[in-house]
């Protein structure tokens, strides 16, 4: 498999739909120009296949994601999403069909490519992380979607229907999955404490989950949520620039909600 030269100057790179994780996973990715719809990743460090390439090497700049690795026929891509730690990371690819794939660390179902059938909190891995972009059949199958957020060790979509319903898998031990339990992992399952029908875009930052509404407020709020107003300005960012949210020249900010804020510092 030819892998593209390096681009040492990103200011030039002929790429669209950059996504950057903000907390530490040293993960960015872009989708190239639209002759192309490449997929191209780049970062600080590709453990646990986190880059989605199986070449272990830090690549600062740009290197090619072998199309085979994630996408299958006709399908192309549309949107790229990263997110993770420094320990690990993972990544996440929107088809224009609307197919999900991921790749990177599965290590808390993050993925969420195992069968619910079995295995430890009713879920079987298939493998701890993984270099190529698989996909996600679940979510896939039955969810047709309008957001996707990555937080660290968990993921969020948000399907594109009238309950702004929210499947949320991963680690859950924070209780950012929003379920009505905090289990240690979970398969992809629709969370009540997240979905909402004002739901227009998803933020998940670290071990906090958070929806927003379409003038980019907080409406939900899961899991141990500190300190990320940063991290929440660039997700209204990206999801403004999706399209999701209403453009506005004020900055929203956090709303109150019908829960008490007990977690937030």
């Amino acid at each position: 498999m030819a892998i593209s030269p390096d681009y040492s100057n990103k200011t030039n790179f002929p790429c669209t739909g950059v996504a950057t994780a903000v907390d530490g996973s040293g993960i960015s990715m872009g989708i190239g120009s639209s002759n192309t719809h490449d997929v191209y990743s780049w970062g600080t460090s590709n453990a646990s296949g986190k880059l989605c390439r199986r070449d272990p090497l830090d690549h600062p700049t740009p290197r090619h994601v072998p199309a085979k690795a994630h996408y299958d026929g006709p399908s192309v891509p549309r949107r790229v999403y990263v997110g993770g730690t420094e320990e690990s990371g993972h990544a996440a690819l929107l088809t224009m069909h609307g197919e999900l794939w991921m790749c990177g660390c599965d290590r808390w179902q993050q993925l969420g490519l195992g069968s619910p059938h079995g295995g430890a909190s009713g879920y079987t891995w298939t493998q701890i992380w993984h270099t190529q972009f698989q996909r996600n059949h679940f979510v896939s199958n039955h969810v047709t979607i309008r957001d996707v957020a990555l937080g660290g060790d968990h993921t969020l979509v948000l399907a594109n229907d009238k309950d702004g319903t929210v499947y949320s898998f991963g680690k859950g031990a924070e209780g950012q999955l929003g379920l009505r339990t905090k289990p240690f992992v979970h398969a992809p399952t629709p969370s009540p404490k997240l979905s909402h029908p004002h739901n227009a875009a998803v933020c998940a930052i670290r071990d906090c989950s958070l929806t927003l509404d379409p003038e980019g407020r907080v409406q939900q709020m899961a899991g141990k949520c500190r300190n990320f107003e940063q991290a929440l300005a660039a997700c209204r960012q990206r999801a403004r620039t999706h399209g999701l949210l209403q453009e506005s020249d004020k900055s929203a900010s956090v709303k109150t909600l019908r829960h008490p804020l007990e977690h937030v510092l």
